[in-house]
């Protein structure tokens, strides 16, 4: 026990003992002073008395200012804690047209660890600009560090898929020669064009898209942890079913 610990325990434990036993002779001392002839200490008494009790008020401060200082810095502990614990505000937004591959691009940009996606049409994507530089960017990004792109792709005989199916083939082999991570697998079997919306989990950003009337391209972006880690699952399990194969084993480069 160093010093200034002793020091204060002393005044906390052993001055309230010592002001008591003072008390208790002052008060002897003031009821048989006559007959014991203790009146020459009645100063002295007081002035112990007085000095303790001084000391031990000042010990009281400090203990009150000390403790108000610990309750403040436990009251930020359990702030900051509580907004660890508090939910992400969900954020969603809708699109159309060219503003839907627009708003993919910027989640992609923002995207640090993986970007899955869905292509389930039996029909290539358009010629637009903004379609172009979504995939583009989808490729740039993959081709950026330890990341984890993949696309899931309907599996169709339609002549119109060919290109896509090209394209797509040349970028994962160029991934695996390269070392990056840009993976494509088909999905067999029949898929309802009007039952369908493509997918994309973009870390915590979630879009969900489809060609509505017209073919004009509808989407919503849902920002939100829980969510994407729900769709997250959904995807894992649409990569790994029995029907999901890789793009390499279906076509040759």
């Amino acid at each position: 026990m160093d010093f200034h610990r002793y020091l204060r325990f002393l005044i906390k434990y052993a001055f309230p003992v010592i002001i008591l036993g003072l008390l208790s002779v002052y008060l002897y001392a003031a009821f048989f002073k006559r007959e014991l002839g203790l009146v020459r200490y009645d100063r002295e008494f007081t002035a112990a008395t007085l000095f303790c009790l001084v000391t031990l008020g000042l010990n009281q401060v400090y203990d009150l200012a000390h403790n108000r200082q610990r309750l403040d810095q436990a009251e930020r502990h359990l702030a900051l804690l509580a907004a660890a614990a508090a939910p992400a505000p969900v954020e969603a937004s809708t699109y159309t047209g060219d503003e839907v591959y627009e708003a993919t691009r910027k989640a992609i940009a923002e995207a640090r660890k993986r970007v899955w996606v869905t292509w389930l049409r039996d029909e290539g994507p358009d010629q637009r600009k903004a379609t172009a530089k979504h995939f583009e960017a989808c490729r740039k990004w993959a081709r950026q560090g330890d990341r984890s792109f993949r696309r899931i792709v309907l599996h169709s005989e339609r002549p119109e898929m060919t290109e896509f199916y090209r394209t797509e083939l040349a970028e994962v082999a160029q991934a695996a020669q390269d070392g990056y991570r840009y993976q494509v697998k088909l999905l067999r079997g029949s898929v309802h064009a009007t039952e369908v919306f493509s997918v994309g989990i973009y870390d915590d950003v979630v879009f969900f898209s489809h060609r509505g009337v017209q073919d004009k391209a509808i989407g919503v972006s849902v920002r939100c942890p829980e969510l994407a880690a729900n769709m997250r699952a959904y995807y894992e399990r649409l990569w790994f079913l029995p029907s999901a194969c890789d793009i390499g084993d279906v076509f040759t480069a």
